[in-house]
């Protein structure tokens, strides 16, 4: 089988290096890694250009978000199974890929999805949260929101990619546009196993953005044919009120505000997935 890593990159180059490190350091390693970057201008390009130990192919051009860069991307990819990186995450430990692998070889042909647990980490890569639970404990909420950590979660290509690629319209829901119509009649594989790192601060992640998540989920199941439940409702005002309490006293005071709390007030994320570039 054949394993490919698509990563989207724009002014990536603080945390890129660390990305290709995580890669290259793999015992099994990749077979394709594919990255396409939005044209930037602080050194990313010089990165790609000399980690051809890694890198397969890259380009650099103007795109119109994350979602056309993984798009083009694809268009790339000939691996059974695809995995997404966001430029400031990384595999876990050098073993990763190996277990995956080992897992992959008894996966029944009709799951499509391979997933398990995202260590979120902060700038200095102290673990600060995780994601990821058992596909029978996550369902009944995938049915109005992403709870699938995203980032280098195998996806079986002629099962996720059937129908095409990403929106493009959507900024932030893209990957749970694609998942939700395949994952809704087949369920995906859970193992218990610390695949990557995403280091906080991600489009999905910012009290600033997660209304829009959730109301671009909301799209989703509108477009579906499907009414939206009470529980995305309930989403929606926690993300809200989530969103007016960070306007009002900014990131510390949003964090002062969930510690005293407890960990109850950490919203669930809407869209577990998507990240910055």
């Amino acid at each position: 089988m054949t394993i490919a890593f698509v990563i989207a990159v724009y002014n990536g180059a603080a945390t890129l290096e660390r990305t290709l490190d995580s890669l290259a350091a793999q015992t099994r390693r990749p077979d394709q890694v594919i990255v396409m970057d939005g044209g930037s201008t602080d050194g990313t390009q010089q990165i790609l250009a000399r980690r051809s130990d890694v890198v397969t192919l890259w380009r650099s051009e103007k795109d119109a978000g994350i979602y056309d860069a993984w798009n083009k991307a694809l268009a790339h990819a000939s691996a059974e199974w695809v995995a997404f990186l966001g430029s400031d995450d990384y595999l876990w430990d050098e073993h990763v890929l190996q277990r995956l692998e080992d897992i992959l070889a008894t996966v029944p042909a009709d799951v499509p999805f391979v997933y398990g647990r995202l260590m979120e980490v902060d700038a200095s890569g102290a673990v600060v949260g995780q994601r990821g639970q058992p596909w029978v404990d996550c369902k009944a909420s995938f049915a109005f929101a992403m709870p699938l950590p995203h980032p280098g979660m195998l996806h079986r290509r002629s099962a996720c990619f059937a129908a095409g690629g990403y929106d493009p319209r959507y900024r932030i829901a893209g990957d749970y546009a694609l998942l939700r119509p395949v994952l809704m009649k087949h369920a995906p594989l859970f193992v218990d196993l610390v695949v990557a790192a995403a280091q906080e601060g991600g489009i999905s992640t910012r009290a600033d953005k997660r209304v829009l998540s959730v109301r671009e989920a909301g799209r989703v199941i509108t477009a579906a044919g499907e009414r939206k439940p009470w529980r995305w409702y309930l989403m929606l005002f926690k993300n809200q009120l989530r969103h007016t309490l960070w306007r009002a006293l900014g990131d510390a005071g949003l964090e002062r505000v969930r510690r005293m709390v407890g960990s109850g007030a950490r919203v669930q994320h809407p869209v577990a997935g998507s990240s910055d570039r």
